[in-house]
């Protein structure tokens, strides 16, 4: 019943900016006006995954906005409006699969934003929309490289500087404040200096408990905030496990990470098909499959890797074209597959090899995933026929072939784990594989 109230408001919504926008006026502020309530319909159009009237509505926003820039080039307001539209191509050729034509837009974004801050730095709507805008590079770059990822984190942390908690400022200058203290921790996690990220998380964690109590000044900033409470909970948990590995502290990081998914299934269960809420919950996911792993519960550990499998599945099922779902899928696919190497199951085995295996985003997550595959094939090795034994084993150890030259095993620890991995227990005498071991040591 809640679910179908939703949509009924969403569609009144939809009419009422489909009723101001047929007003036709001259009056420069009224049309920027209307060209930001064209992107707040587009928005309300992609979250009825109406992404053709979406872009329509966006078309009509740029076209408008861009031809008040011709008059108006200094005008913070339009400047920021147009950085808005951008975000909202962004968004929407993320749904549609085009990653990189949707990062070329959160750029173009950044840098309109960046302008908006420039020209009226105290103005905290701009500073929120500069933050988001980062925080949007951050996300597709966590994804695919890194680097990226902590260079947009550390400008989120750069925005906050200045903000004193003392002097009592606005929920949105607490949220900038916030975000940047997360993003600091996550940087120190990194740097494995994760002492000085508890205690940054600690800072986090007291303004957030006083923003939860009050009431956000939109009801974007309400998702943002309960967003970081979710992501604080996940941080909070991992950061527990590594840096204490009593049996209290493996259950505080259960403890957190379930409280962590709870929280996006309690938004979700609201707005069933908020995207960032669907996204961030897979992450969640996988983050508390990670930490069963670390406390040795494996079969918990495969059956949240299930339920992430299920989840993105259903995603995609509901927006065919995101295509890069597989990516945040792959590590938990690539687990779930070594889990039935182990089995004497092989049904569709090397089908779900190749879908994980053919996937052409790179990242950590997917030589990870690549990893698991090797393992996979190298356990299925023993359940196979002779004939097609030394081909899973080849396919083993090709696989560790190209992660190694991807730079994978540039980590040391990952050196370790390879030579005692006992899932290269059956390609262990291979002449191939000690080939492929040699380099691997070489790269320490």
């Amino acid at each position: 019943a809640l679910v179908a109230e939703r949509e009924r408001i969403l569609q009144d919504v939809a009419e009422f900016y489909k009723q101001l926008l047929r007003q036709e006026v001259d009056d420069p502020i009224v049309r920027r006006k209307n060209a930001e309530a064209h992107v707040r319909l587009a928005l309300v159009q992609i979250h009825r995954s109406d992404y053709r009237a979406a872009a329509d509505s966006i078309q009509l926003a740029k076209q408008s906005l861009e031809q008040l820039s011709e008059s108006f080039a200094d005008d913070p307001d339009t400047i920021s409006a147009l950085a808005k539209t951008e975000t909202a191509v962004g968004h929407l050729w993320m749904l549609q699969g085009e990653l990189l034509i949707g990062s070329e837009h959160y750029h173009r974004a950044v840098e309109l934003a960046e302008k908006a801050v420039s020209i009226r730095p105290d103005r905290e709507d701009d500073k929120m929309l500069l933050m988001e805008c980062y925080l949007s590079l951050v996300q597709y770059y966590s994804q695919t490289d890194t680097a990226n990822a902590t260079l947009y984190s550390d400008k989120i942390s750069a925005l906050s500087i200045g903000i004193d908690l003392d002097q009592k400022p606005s929920y949105q200058s607490r949220l900038i404040l916030l975000a940047g203290l997360f993003q600091k921790a996550q940087s120190l996690s990194l740097k494995r200096d994760f002492s000085k990220a508890v205690k940054v998380l600690d800072e986090a964690s007291a303004i957030l408990e006083k923003l939860l109590l009050e009431d956000a000044p939109s009801v974007r900033s309400r998702e943002i905030t309960e967003q970081f409470a979710a992501s604080l909970l996940a941080s909070r948990g991992i950061l527990r496990l590594r840096t204490d590995k009593s049996e209290s502290a493996k259950k505080e990081a259960v403890g957190h990470l379930q409280d962590s998914v709870a929280r996006y299934d309690r938004a979700l269960a609201g707005n069933p098909k908020s995207i960032p809420f669907q996204i961030a919950r897979l992450t969640a996911l996988m983050q508390y499959a990670v930490v069963q792993e670390q406390i040795g519960d494996e079969a918990g550990a495969v059956k949240t890797h299930r339920q992430l499998d299920a989840a993105a599945k259903k995603m995609q099922s509901d927006h065919p074209k995101m295509v890069w779902l597989n990516n945040i899928a792959a590590v938990s696919r690539s687990v779930l597959l070594v889990n039935q190497s182990n089995e004497s199951n092989l049904e569709n085995f090397e089908a779900k090899a190749k879908a994980i295996l053919d996937i052409k985003e790179s990242g950590p997550q997917m030589s990870s995933a690549k990893y698991n595959v090797a393992c996979a094939y190298s356990l299925a090795s023993k359940k196979v026929s002779e004939q097609d034994k030394e081909r899973y084993q080849a396919k083993a150890v090709e696989i560790l072939e190209t992660i190694r030259v991807a730079g994978y095993f540039s980590i040391p620890n990952r050196v370790a784990d390879i030579k005692k991995d006992t899932d290269f227990d059956p390609i262990r005498a291979r002449d191939d594989f000690k080939t492929v071991l040699k380099k691997v040591a070489g790269e320490k």
